[in-house]
C-alpha cells in the first residue's frame, strides 16, 4: 500500500476535488470525511468546483444505484463493500478528509492523506505519518499543484 501527504493545501476541499479529478477517470475513489457537514460540503464541491466539469459521484451506500466511481462517506456510513476486491464496487483509493486513521484502510491499494497549511493540521499529520510508516506502508510526500 503507498500512502501520499499531499501538503501545503490551502483549502482543503477545493484541493481535495482536484485530486480527485487526476484519479477518477482510471481509478474509484473513496472520500472519508470526518463528519456529515464535510461530506455534504465535499458533495457541492464536487458538482460545482471547475467551471467546464464535474465529477459524478454519490455520497456512501448510494454507489450500487448510481455505478460511480466516487463515493463519499464519513465513518457513520462507511460500509465493507468498498473494500471487497471482488465487488465491482471495489474502491482503490481512498483520499482521507478525517482527522482519524479511516476504517480499514489498509485494505485499499492507496491512500491521500490532504494536509493543510494549518498547524495543528499539520501536527495531525506527522502522528499520522509516523503511524503509517511504523505499520510497514510506503509514505510519501508531495506539495500540492493543480494539474493543467
Amino acid at each position: 500500500m503507498q500512502i501520499d501527504f499531499v501538503f501545503d493545501i490551502k483549502n482543503k476541499l477545493l484541493s481535495t476535488c482536484h485530486i480527485i479529478k487526476e484519479i477518477y477517470m482510471t481509478s474509484s475513489v473513496i472520500v472519508f470525511c470526518e463528519d456529515k457537514e464535510t461530506a455534504h460540503k465535499i458533495d457541492k464541491l464536487l458538482w460545482s468546483f471547475d467551471d467546464i466539469s464535474f465529477i459524478p459521484h454519490s455520497i456512501s451506500n448510494d454507489c450500487n444505484k448510481n455505478n460511480t466511481r466516487v463515493t463519499i462517506t464519513t465513518k457513520d456510513l462507511f460500509e465493507l463493500k468498498y473494500i471487497d476486491k471482488t465487488n465491482k464496487n471495489y474502491l482503490s483509493y481512498i483520499v482521507n478528509l478525517s482527522n482519524n486513521y479511516p476504517q480499514h484502510y489498509n485494505q485499499f491499494d492507496h491512500l491521500i492523506e490532504i494536509v493543510s497549511e494549518d498547524e495543528n493540521d499539520r501536527a495531525k499529520a506527522r502522528l499520522k505519518w509516523k503511524f503509517y510508516k511504523q505499520n510497514g506502508h510506503i509514505v510519501k510526500g508531495k506539495p500540492f499543484k493543480i494539474s493543467t
